[in-house]
């Protein structure tokens, strides 16, 4: 009886502090970011930054006519570094990419991994999302890497990782994910904190 009156008022209370609060998902994507920033190495002005850059960076490519058919572009962003992967029809547009991004901030380093060809289909993206999951999985699994250190992304089945870790942690992320089955190739942007 004393659990259902106190699911009751959690009820009635709930609906008002979020229209109090204004958007939900706001709150939550608050909630998620602020436990994220906790445990990162970076310092939570530079993951707002990183965060905010991506935003920005990503609108800039999108908002050009260049790229409004047969595009795809994921912008990461740690630590003042970007990498750019996806597929661009020609070289032209992918050096047009770097040149949005750098005109959004000039001091950022760069890292363009766009491939020339068509954007990939949504089975590849797919698959590309189970490898990210199955290698981030792997290495949350060894002991003396923190999750929230390395970043793993993952197009057209080569692994990308990104962050702020030491050597011995690097190393043991890219063994891990070199055995991982289905990735193809590892690219190492980790900024070494050793």
């Amino acid at each position: 009886m004393k659990c259902l009156v106190q699911q009751s008022a959690i009820l009635l209370v709930l609906p008002i502090l979020l229209q109090l609060q204004g958007c939900p998902a706001a709150i939550v994507a608050g909630g998620a970011a602020g436990g994220a920033v906790a445990y990162d190495r970076r310092s939570a002005g530079t993951f707002v930054e990183d965060q905010a850059f991506e935003l920005k960076a990503r609108d800039a490519i999108y908002s050009s006519p260049q790229f409004e058919q047969n595009s795809h572009i994921n912008v990461t962003s740690i630590n003042n570094k970007v990498l750019l992967t996806g597929q661009v029809p020609d070289e032209k547009r992918r050096e047009l990419a770097s040149v949005l991004v750098r005109q959004v901030e000039p001091e950022i380093v760069i890292y363009n991994q766009l491939e020339i060809g068509v954007p990939s289909t949504l089975k590849e993206r797919s698959a590309d999302a189970w490898l990210t999951t199955k290698v981030k999985s792997r290495i949350l699994g060894v002991r003396g890497i923190e999750g929230s250190h390395i970043k793993v992304i993952s197009e057209n089945s080569v692994i990308y990782l990104m962050g702020l870790a030491s050597r011995s942690e690097t190393e043991d992320a890219i063994y891990v994910a070199k055995r991982t089955s289905g990735v193809k190739k590892i690219i190492n942007l980790i900024e070494y904190i050793d």
